[in-house]
């Protein structure tokens, strides 16, 4: 009686090779996906908060006549946030974190204040020279408290037909733009990518794109395009770059 014998044949090297760069390949296009994901799922938490920052700022403008706070140097950090911070205002003289109680957060001695921190944050640099950086290689949030740059221009009024720049509180109601196109705040990397500066503050991961929190309450995921400070998305001028000539005394 014969028996029957099966032999059990082994990989060769060649299939082990195919089959391991096969699992590489399968391992790569994972974890490509898995940080896409991450990314738009930071680009999400981003947004909500700007929009809970918005409603903040509809509270506050409500209760101000529709008056933003009074301009003052790096108001455009420090109207909201974690105080105290790496970066001294040296501003006691004026009102620190005016957006904080609508936030519901304290105004002195606010240990954290998450709501005010993008979940990309990290130090504003410049990526080709090994220098400190305006944030002194601290991140955004840790050196300002907040990595979300106010608009400043809807702090005061620039006429070129006078002499200096009007200091003046600005109100909402001077807004003569449509107000669901004015930029209120956003992602810092605005101000970087409007003035095409070497400092790189970019919290996402496409160039010139970021999360910007509209006069209306809304944000958009936005790309500053070519510096333009006007396009067809928003604007950052509350009122006409020309001024319509002043009446005449009579």
């Amino acid at each position: 009686m014969h028996r029957l014998t099966v032999r059990h044949r082994g990989f060769t090297l060649l299939e082990l090779l195919v089959t391991i760069s096969i699992i590489g390949v399968l391992i790569s296009l994972s974890l490509v996906g898995m940080t896409q994901a991450r990314g738009q799922a930071r680009i999400a938490v981003c947004a909500s908060q700007l929009r809970q920052i918005g409603l903040a700022w509809q509270m506050y403008l409500d209760d101000h006549e529709g008056f933003f706070p009074a301009y003052g140097k790096h108001i455009w950090w420090f109207y909201g946030g974690k105080d105290p911070t790496t970066f001294d205002f040296g501003l006691a003289q004026l009102e620190i974190r005016p957006l904080n109680p609508y936030a519901n957060l304290a105004l002195d001695g606010e240990g954290g204040a998450e709501l005010f921190r993008c979940p990309g944050d990290r130090p504003i640099w410049n990526p080709n020279e090994a220098e400190a950086g305006p944030t002194n290689r601290y991140t955004t949030y840790e050196y300002f408290g907040n990595c979300y740059m106010l608009n400043p221009l809807l702090l005061y009024r620039d006429d070129p037909k006078k002499a200096g720049i009007q200091y003046r509180r600005f109100s909402v109601f001077q807004v003569e733009p449509d107000v669901s196109s004015v930029v209120l705040t956003g992602d810092c990397q605005w101000y970087y990518s409007l003035n095409k500066t070497k400092w790189d503050a970019r919290f996402h991961t496409e160039e010139d794109q970021m999360n910007l929190l509209f006069l209306d309450g809304h944000v958009k995921y936005t790309r500053i395009i070519g510096g333009e400070s006007i396009s067809a998305e928003y604007t950052f001028l509350p009122y006409p770059s020309d001024y319509p000539p002043e009446p005449e005394e009579k």
